[in-house]
């Protein structure tokens, strides 16, 4: 591409790389950041072009983030982007992404504490209590753990949303009402949710779904495909851009 500036984009790959990297180790703030510093410099090096690895990145950092509302808007700029090259199959295992952050971001209440949506005022009020004393983002501050502080800021907000809604009974029958078809869906669900799963301090050593082979990939802007095992030694040494985010419901 004449219009690219190869030491742009060269800068652009070890950013991504470094994301990559952070990400793998379960800093996701970290690998955040260095993302978002992949999508600037090959926006500018490339004179607005979609680095869609980092955008992919970027998406898998947001959920593990709990920040399933920039997760979702960054899975469909994914999809357009394979849109736009004619990957019909691709954009859609991309919006199945989106889809996912969608549900997490609009979990119900109960779904947030952890009840069944006939629960009694003093499992609320129990339920409330044990995840307030978890989530607090005063807990644990301090441990030089951005990842743990940044969910739980989120998630606290949730928590307290909840119980305000719960609590009150004029408040609870208007919700209810309101989202009856989403507690239904979640009736069904079979996963847990991600803030039932381990301690908070615990943060997973990758998202949920995190791409299997972020290192093992031959080329660049993959779909999010399922890749059939761990990469080989001599793949994992190799310096690449593409990645491959298990699509949901994977293994």
């Amino acid at each position: 591409d004449d219009d690219a500036n190869p030491s742009g984009v060269d800068l652009a790959r070890l950013e991504l790389n470094c994301a990559k990297a952070a990400l793998r180790l379960g800093k996701a703030t970290a690998a955040a950041q260095r993302a978002d510093a992949a999508l600037e410099r090959h926006k500018a090096a490339t004179r607005g072009g979609t680095y869609a690895n980092a955008l992919a990145v970027r998406a898998e950092c947001r959920e593990a983030l709990y920040d399933y509302d920039a997760a979702a808007r960054c899975f469909d700029d994914l999809g357009a982007v394979a849109d736009r090259g004619g990957n019909g199959d691709d954009a859609r295992a991309w919006r199945r992404r989106a889809r996912d952050a969608r549900d997490l971001r609009d979990a119900t209440h109960y779904a947030v504490l952890g009840l069944p949506a006939a629960a009694a005022e003093a499992e609320i009020r129990k339920a409330y209590r044990k995840a307030s004393m978890r989530w607090h983002p005063d807990r644990g501050r301090g441990a030089d753990d951005e990842d743990r502080t940044a969910r739980a800021e989120r998630h606290f907000r949730r928590i307290n949303d909840a119980k305000e809604a719960l609590l009150d009974s004029y408040k609870r029958a208007v919700y209810d009402v309101e989202a009856r078809r989403r507690l239904s869906t979640e009736a069904s669900r079979r996963e847990p949710w991600p803030w039932h799963v381990d301690d908070a301090k615990a943060a997973p050593p990758q998202p949920k779904h995190a791409f299997a082979a972020a290192f093992a990939v031959q080329s660049e802007n993959v779909a999010p495909t399922s890749p059939p095992g761990p990469p080989a030694r001599k793949t994992e040494r190799r310096d690449v851009d593409g990645l491959s985010p298990k699509p949901p419901g994977g293994p």
